[in-house]
């Protein structure tokens, strides 16, 4: 099944649809990283938002679309776009995600706002807004990566995964093969 939606407001991308015949069926998931798989219920009129490489699968009831984060992120390595699965209005759905090692769930309170890194957030529920800003000066860019984070505000939750795929590629680089010129 195709989703297609207008370019900013929601890129086109492609999901496949799988019906098990008479006899009935299962479907596995794997994720292309080592990591956890986590499902979400999504109640009637719920959205809930995930980075790009976090979706897996979802039930046919959930509409899938993205949603621009603004300019606020166009820096970000994360890319500027979440994708949104949203259950409509008298339906429920269910939405399968993964990460890049364990998921781990954070609660976000009014009184209690929550500061991430760009590279571990995996996604968050409804009710929740966000800022993206720079931590660190010019050292901390250079050593510690890009440097930016999401400040989560509201009342919801955020996943986080406990290892970041850049730092990864990070350290293996050195160890790397390089083009020789001849």
């Amino acid at each position: 099944k195709s989703v297609v939606k207008s370019a900013v407001g929601g890129e086109s991308f492609f999901v496949n649809t799988y019906t098990a015949g008479g006899s009935g069926g299962w479907v596995s998931l794997a994720p292309s990283a080592p990591g956890d798989i986590m499902e979400f219920h999504l109640a009637p009129g719920e959205e809930f938002f995930m980075q790009g490489g976090a979706f897996m699968a979802c039930t046919p009831s959930v509409d899938m679309d993205t949603k621009f984060q603004g300019a606020k992120s166009l820096f970000s390595r994360e890319g500027a776009f979440f994708l949104r699965a949203h259950a409509p209005r008298g339906v429920e759905g269910k939405v399968f995600y993964t990460s890049y090692g364990a998921i781990k769930e954070i609660e976000v309170s009014p009184n209690a706002p929550v500061v991430v890194d760009t590279g571990h957030v995996v996604a968050f529920t409804t009710g929740l807004s966000y800022n993206v800003s720079k931590v660190g000066g010019l050292g901390s860019a250079i050593f510690g990566g890009e440097g930016l984070v999401l400040e989560f505000n509201g009342s919801g939750k955020v996943y986080i995964q406990t290892r970041n795929m850049e730092s990864l590629a990070t350290r293996l680089m050195p160890f790397m093969p390089t083009a020789r010129s001849n």
